[in-house]
């Protein structure tokens, strides 16, 4: 969330792929700390007798939300004419984020099944 707006300037500031590769690469890693325990996060959340449609729910839904992005991003910009204002669309999800991540109870000591 803290490199995302910074990284938004970088990129409008000095556009070049290489810029852009390295944006990416940094927020494809600092993402990979998010996106590692997910998986066995969603499987805790979901009792075993659903817990592969849930999941396959989950993702799909995310899916299609995350399929609507661009032209999201697009409206943005072309409404704001800042460039920069996609970030902040990423900073709200990861505040949604964050909020729903602070209420998840582990359950790593319970049985799966």
């Amino acid at each position: 969330m803290l490199a995302t707006f910074p990284a938004y300037v970088v990129i409008t500031a000095w556009p070049s792929a290489a810029i852009l590769i390295v944006v990416h690469s940094v927020l494809g890693l600092l993402n990979a700390v998010y996106v590692g325990p997910l998986l066995s996060a969603l499987a805790e959340l979901f009792p075993a007798c659903a817990r592969a449609t849930s999941v396959a729910l989950a993702f799909s839904i995310t899916a299609m939300i995350g399929a609507l992005s661009p032209a999201f991003a697009a409206w943005l910009i072309a409404s704001t004419g800042d460039a920069r204002s996609p970030a902040f669309i990423v900073i709200a999800a990861a505040v949604l984020s964050i909020l729903v991540v602070h209420r998840y109870k582990d359950k790593h000591e319970e049985a799966l099944l």
